[in-house]
């Protein structure tokens, strides 16, 4: 029986003998580990490597719960950047009509602006600590005073 490397060696020949690249059509080479992924772009007439890049010095440089934080803040910047852009789509951000100037509407971005980057650095400070108690705290009693005040309102 073929072994696993004897197999994944005759994969590989097989498609080298169909794909090579040139100067002005590289070929792209992508290897993925469980932990790491790396890309290289490469002149086989030249023999060299034009371009390569790998996630390892992303996550040399970052712990396991700071990739985690900046991993789901950056998931959930896609939905809200997607509302937004529907909102607008739709002419939801008129301005309330057209009431306020557009100096209130830059103020009140700007503010947000600050506001939304303070918040997520405080964030992340308190994910690389590993102290998520205190914030699961915080988010019970938010929410409980949020539902107690919906339901009396």
């Amino acid at each position: 029986m073929i072994g696993k490397i004897e197999r994944r060696a005759k994969i590989r020949a097989h498609i080298r003998s169909k794909i090579s690249g040139t100067a002005e059509r590289p070929r792209m080479s992508v290897f993925r580990s469980n932990a790491q992924i790396y890309a290289q772009i490469i002149d086989d007439v030249a023999g060299t490597t034009l371009a390569a890049a790998s996630s390892l010095k992303i996550t040399e440089k970052m712990t396991k719960k700071e990739q985690a934080a900046k991993f789901s803040f950056l998931m959930v910047l896609v939905p809200i950047l997607g509302e937004a852009f529907l909102g607008l789509m739709k002419g939801e951000f008129s301005g309330s009509g057209g009431q306020l100037p557009v100096s209130a509407l830059l103020t009140g971005f700007f503010a947000a602006f600050v506001a939304g980057t303070i918040a997520c650095k405080w964030m992340l400070e308190i994910v690389k600590r590993g102290k998520l108690a205190y914030f699961a705290y915080y988010c019970i009693a938010v929410g409980a005073i949020l539902i107690v005040y919906s339901q009396l309102g």
